[in-house]
């Protein structure tokens, strides 16, 4: 008997929640065992007790679980529209813009 089914042995039921898969057939040659974490949420251990492995995994944020649900602050109002009555457009360009030496060039 390994150190992992002695540390399941004395766990409490309260910090894992167990589950056998699949859970129709009692007599399945190849079940698996997976444990959940009650106090951090993405724990998971999972083992195959025909080839007495096991592996461990954890997708989560790095938070215990809380008692009460965290809820992110709301986020400020909108602010107001920009008022663009005081925006004038600039007028149009209607001379030439070339320097008067490419005008000179090109006239000869």
């Amino acid at each position: 008997e390994g150190w992992e089914t002695q540390w399941l042995r004395e766990v409490e039921p309260d910090q894992w929640a167990v589950r056998r898969h699949p859970s129709t057939l009692p007599d399945a040659k190849n079940v698996k065992i997976v444990l959940r974490s009650q106090r951090w949420p993405g724990a998971y251990a999972i083992a195959c007790p025909s080839t007495n492995s096991w592996a461990n995994i954890y997708i989560g944020f790095g938070f215990s679980k809380a008692e009460t649900v965290y809820t992110p602050p709301m986020p400020p109002s909108i602010q107001k529209e920009y008022d663009a009555s005081a925006l004038q457009e600039q007028a149009d360009v209607t001379e030439d813009p070339s320097p008067p030496e490419e005008t000179a060039e090109a006239e000869e």
